[in-house]
């Protein structure tokens, strides 16, 4: 009988602790609460026209001026790139002019080719720096 009243005291304690334990569960535990972060308002774009500042107000921006005033570093800006069978001429930088002789048999006379056709349209052959390159 001992052994009976000791298992049912053992019981009741088991069950007055799981009791307790139920009864702090339901209506006293309370759970950390989670930080949530608050929200960061995103600031709405908002667009409006900003006038365009108006430059030189019309002065020198008309095609015509735009030519004339490249004309004093590239004299021959009207007439390249220029093509023919023999050579091609280009622009490379200020006054400085690339010649791709396409026939290299004849790169004497393609040379003075270029010159003379560079005198034909008024310009003097001296003021430009010309790197003749050889064709394949």
């Amino acid at each position: 009988m001992k052994k009976i009243n000791l298992l049912f005291i053992l019981v009741l304690v088991l069950a007055f602790i799981a009791g307790i334990l139920l009864f702090w569960r339901l209506f006293l535990y309370q759970p950390p609460s989670q930080v949530t972060p608050t929200p960061i308002p995103t600031p709405i774009p908002s667009f409006s026209p900003t006038p365009t500042p108006i430059l030189n107000e019309g002065k020198g921006d008309s095609p015509s001026q735009i030519l004339e005033s490249l004309k004093g570093k590239f004299p021959l800006v009207e007439f390249l790139p220029y093509e023919t069978e023999n050579y091609y001429l280009d622009y490379v930088a200020p006054l400085h002019l690339r010649a791709t002789i396409k026939k290299a048999t004849a790169s004497a006379q393609i040379k003075q080719e270029i010159l003379n056709w560079i005198s034909s349209k008024g310009i003097d052959p001296q003021t430009h720096k010309i790197d003749f390159i050889p064709g394949p």
